[in-house]
């Protein structure tokens, strides 16, 4: 049995309120949709979602961001599992006109005696906010 803690935090009236939620797995696999506002309160609001595993050493990375007025560039940080963050996919832009969207990334050619970690960025403006941290194994 795997204990999982997801944790998600929501931006209201200028406050930011995080919940934590654990709970136990008879499954593998783990996720922390956390949601992050960005420094000022008014930044995007971004979640890392769960891998979509293709076969054949491939995946999709997914995310959404709601880009809260400001335009951005986005991009998946990912890595083995257990070490920091150390490469990345080809980043996009999003614009801030846009209400929450759909992002994603394919990532090919990968090990497959590895577990890897990933998590969705989003750099504005105002700096950078970071969905919750995924693991996938494809």
């Amino acid at each position: 049995m795997k204990s999982l803690f997801t944790k998600t935090c929501l931006r209201t009236a200028g406050l930011i309120l995080c919940i934590g939620i654990l709970s136990s797995l008879s499954t593998g696999g783990c996720m922390d949709n956390t949601k992050n506002a960005g420094s000022s309160g008014k930044g995007p609001i971004v979640a890392t979602l769960p891998a979509t595993i293709l076969g054949g050493n491939s995946v999709t990375l997914n995310g959404t961001i709601n880009p809260n007025g400001n335009d951005l560039t986005w991009w998946f940080q990912y890595a083995d599992q257990g070490t920091p963050y150390n490469l990345s996919s080809n980043s996009a832009s999003l614009s801030g006109n846009l209400g929450e969207t759909s992002v994603s990334a394919t990532l090919t050619n990968l090990s497959n005696i590895h577990s890897y970690h990933y998590r969705t960025v989003a750099q504005y403006s105002g700096g950078v906010a970071y969905g919750g941290d995924q693991v996938f194994h494809p």
